[in-house]
């Protein structure tokens, strides 16, 4: 069975990438600052460590760089949702992870879900990728 096509994606990608507030990188919207400032402070709550990591989001960097100054988290990947963004180590699709089964230990998606076609589907790929005590958050 083939998931229904409710949202355009690439539609929607054009969109947010079209306003120049939400893509100026020096001074980003406030809406992605408060939402990677809410993030850092919920892994700074967490008594693990996370060793390897993947933060997918609009400014991977920035959001990847705050977590890294975090005691109990190792190295971060970033991976831009908005097409190419610089310092970005790689372009995901929150419904096609590339990421290898119980491969990671932190996986962020930050503002793109609400997007996705196939939520379950895209739920379930974030799951496999984590390692069993993993943590998976999205906004």
């Amino acid at each position: 069975m083939t998931t229904p096509k409710i949202f355009d994606r690439a539609a929607i990608l054009r969109t947010l990438t079209s306003g120049r507030s939400f893509r100026d990188t020096a001074a980003p919207h406030p809406v992605v600052t408060r939402v990677e400032e809410d993030v850092i402070d919920r892994v700074a709550g967490v008594l693990r460590d996370f060793p390897k990591g993947v933060v997918m989001a609009p400014f991977p960097t920035r959001l990847a760089a705050g977590l890294t100054g975090l005691d109990r988290v190792g190295t971060v990947s970033v991976a831009a949702v908005l097409g190419d963004i610089p310092g970005a180590q790689a372009i995901m699709d929150d419904e096609a992870l590339p990421l290898a089964d119980q491969s990671i230990d932190l996986l962020i998606s930050l503002l793109s879900l609400q997007a996705a076609n196939d939520l379950p589907g895209a739920l379930i790929q974030a799951r496999r990728a984590l390692q069993p005590d993993g943590l998976f958050l999205a906004v």
